[in-house]
């Protein structure tokens, strides 16, 4: 009996009326999240007069926004990352101690940084995988080492460093549109072409509907599972290295807004939290709406705690939505 046959019991085919349902159900669920961006930006727009130029919220979002497409990927694959926020602050760290310590040069720091990035993920992923431990409890475990091993090496103090190509990088502007947005251009179009036109893509979606039907059919579930993890704790090496631009250091809380607002821009672009459906369109939207929320919380003098309070309820509210649509 070939493969196939066996994985069909697990995962019956689609019709074509049922794939284009899911098409349009896909689509719609994207659209949705820009209307409600473009809303919300109109309405707060009215109140708030340096909405009126979005350059800034967007120069913001587009930290979140890298993270986050780290993030997509794993979700897509039935994953979550919760050492994102950590692995944020040591490549900002790492980045900082190589260029000042050091003086690896600017090259050598930014790729020693991304290679310490990697191991991280593949740590989550063969954790994930190969040792069967749960993605939330695995990455937290990660966080809570990198965290362990920040305050060791730093004390916890903020680390400082220079370098102008990335100090112009995190916090210049080229033709008017800050560099940050332009790196997250760029990233946006290596994470669309990787997940709709690379076998790791497929892989990601047939892993993330049904990982037993997945491994029947062919796909390589220990490769895709690994390279989602690598990718992940990359993207988000490449956010803080921009934030250390940036902000000129690097800190141990420099990375905490992004540990559930990546989540949270995942699910409300429309990715199923279970995997296997979305795309990171509907991220890039998620997270312009999140940055949008929080600058109208602090142009309303909305106190920390307030919008902290007000924040963590509506990414609660958003993964309840999501978390429930989908019955295996």
């Amino acid at each position: 009996m070939s493969q196939q046959a066996i994985a069909q019991p697990h995962e019956p085919e689609l019709s074509p009326r049922s794939r284009s349902v899911q098409v349009l159900v896909r689509s719609a669920s994207v659209i949705g999240s820009y209307i409600l961006v473009i809303l919300l930006w109109l309405v707060a727009s009215t109140f708030i007069p340096g909405l009126h130029n979005p350059i800034p919220v967007l120069q913001t979002a587009s930290f979140l926004g890298i993270v986050a497409a780290g993030q997509t990927i794993v979700v897509l694959a039935a994953g979550i990352d919760l050492s994102v926020s950590m692995t944020v602050s040591v490549a900002s760290v790492a980045v900082s101690i190589l260029l000042g310590r050091y003086h690896s040069g600017t090259f050598g720091a930014v790729s020693i940084t991304l290679a310490l990035c990697a191991v991280v993920g593949l740590v989550n992923g063969v954790g994930t995988f190969y040792l069967r431990i749960s993605p939330m409890v695995m990455t937290l475990g990660t966080l809570s080492i990198l965290q362990g091993a920040f305050l060791l090496y730093t004390g916890g103090s903020v680390v400082t460093g220079q370098s102008q190509f990335l100090s112009a990088l995190g916090g210049g502007a080229s033709l008017g549109v800050p560099n940050p947005v332009w790196v997250w251009i760029g990233v946006s179009a290596l994470v669309v072409a990787i997940v709709a036109r690379t076998r790791t893509g497929i892989g990601l979606y047939a892993l993330g509907s049904n990982s037993t039907a997945a491994t029947l059919s062919g796909v390589r579930t220990a490769s895709v599972t690994v390279v989602a993890y690598i990718l992940c704790a990359v993207f988000a090496g490449i956010a803080g290295i921009l934030l250390f631009g940036y902000a000129g250091q690097g800190y141990m809380q420099l990375g905490d807004p992004y540990q559930l607002n990546s989540i949270a821009a995942v699910v409300l672009g429309g990715t199923s939290i279970l995997g296997g459906r979305g795309s990171y369109i509907g991220t890039i939207a998620g997270s312009v709406l999140l940055t949008l929320v929080v600058v109208i919380l602090t142009s309303v003098n909305l106190g920390a705690g307030a919008r902290e309070v007000v924040e963590g309820l509506l990414i609660l509210a958003l993964l309840a939505a999501y978390g429930r649509e989908r019955r295996r």
